[in-house]
This record gives structure tokens, C-alpha cells and sequence, in this order.
């Protein structure tokens, strides 16, 4: 019985992981879904690699039984192995991100489990745009804030915290907030109560008429 080289096992493992870590791992930057480890890790993996491969296969049949260059041989490779798992992963992403296969099965009437576990990760998942927020503690000491780009929000289960990126002082509920300038604060999800988010187009609004 034939033993399996090292160059064997090299390309096993490009063959049938990389194009599904590839489309994981892009998928993974759109949106924070539930964590798998282990033996599920890696059936996720190559069921998304089989993916790639269904839709790349027009193009390895290709590869397969046309004679070419060794340089055009080498870029149809290199399409089916990178540039179409790039390209699954991105779209995959994104469509998971907008919702859009969510949306079109709860309009034919059916209710799937949501691709995002926590109302955590779903909220600031979407946050594309900066929005006031009032975080209030347990014990009951309040935070204003305009959390945007500068600021950052953990996406770690066991570390959930978030970092404003900028203050304001809230002295009366009935006048509006006071610039703090420069300060910022790091809050750990241990100690919150409550976030509130607040529009800025209606916050504006609200302190217009004040």
C-alpha cells in the first residue's frame, strides 16, 4: 500500500480547506455568528469548500480536459482556489449581513433560527452609521456618548465590553448634553444595565426644541 507524502498531504489540505477557510473566514467579517470548534469546525469547512467547488465547476472541468499553458493553467488554479472562494465569501457575507435570505423566508412564511446567536452582536453588527448612546450601569450611574467609528465594541462572548469615543455631560434629563471634549471611556458589559440608542437626527431635533 502507497504511503502519503508530505506533498500529498500539502495539497489535500489546499485542495479541500483553504477555498472553505477562505469563505469563512471573509464571511466572518460581515457578520459575528455562532462559534464552532472542532469536528464541526472542520465540516463547516469542507462543506464550504464542496460549495466553491459546485460553482467552480464549469471551470475545473475546464482545467481538467482542455490542454493549456503551464501560466494559464496555473491561473485557472489559482481562480478556483482564491479568487472564487474571495468572491463566495464576500457576497455570502454580505447577503447574510443584509438579511436578505432571512427576509425572503420570513416573507414565504417560514421562521429560521437567526445566523446571529446574541442582540449583542446583532445591534452593533449594524451599526453602519454613528448613534448617541446612554449607557446606563447597575447601579445606576449613566454615560453619554457618540459611539462611531472611533469607538469599538467586543465582539468576544467571554470579554464583552465597549469603548465610547466620546462624552458628554448628562446634568439635567430636561437640557441638552454638554460636550466633555476629548474624553472617552471603556465600559465592561459585566457592569451594564442598559444601552440606549439615540438618533442623531432626532436627538438634534429634541435639543433644538429645548
Amino acid at each position: 500500500m502507497g504511503s502519503i507524502t508530505n506533498i500529498d498531504t500539502v495539497f489535500l489540505l489546499i485542495t479541500f480547506f483553504v477555498p472553505g477557510y477562505i469563505i469563512l473566514g471573509l464571511r466572518k467579517q460581515f457578520i459575528i455568528s455562532r462559534e464552532t470548534n472542532g469536528h464541526d469546525f472542520l465540516l463547516k469547512i469542507l462543506c464550504y469548500s464542496a460549495v466553491n467547488y459546485a460553482i467552480s465547476s464549469w471551470l475545473v472541468y475546464i482545467i481538467l480536459t482542455t490542454e493549456k499553458s503551464l501560466v494559464l493553467g496555473s491561473f485557472l488554479w489559482f481562480s478556483v482556489l482564491l479568487v472564487f472562494p474571495v468572491l463566495i465569501g464576500s457576497i455570502w457575507g454580505i447577503s447574510a449581513q443584509k438579511e436578505w435570505g432571512y427576509k425572503l423566508l420570513r416573507g414565504l412564511k417560514i421562521n429560521p433560527v437567526h445566523v446571529t446567536s446574541t442582540a449583542w452582536d446583532w445591534k452593533f453588527g449594524r451599526m453602519t452609521r454613528g448613534s448617541f448612546v446612554l449607557v446606563t450601569l447597575k447601579d445606576r450611574t449613566q454615560y453619554a456618548g457618540w459611539c462611531a467609528d472611533g469607538s469599538f465594541i467586543s465582539s468576544d462572548r467571554s470579554e464583552r465590553d465597549i469603548y465610547i469615543e466620546k462624552m458628554y455631560d448628562l446634568k439635567e434629563s430636561d437640557k441638552p448634553w454638554t460636550d466633555r471634549g476629548n474624553d472617552s471611556v471603556l465600559i465592561c458589559a459585566g457592569e451594564i444595565r442598559s444601552i440606549e440608542f439615540i438618533d442623531p437626527n432626532n436627538k438634534e431635533k429634541h435639543d433644538e426644541e429645548k
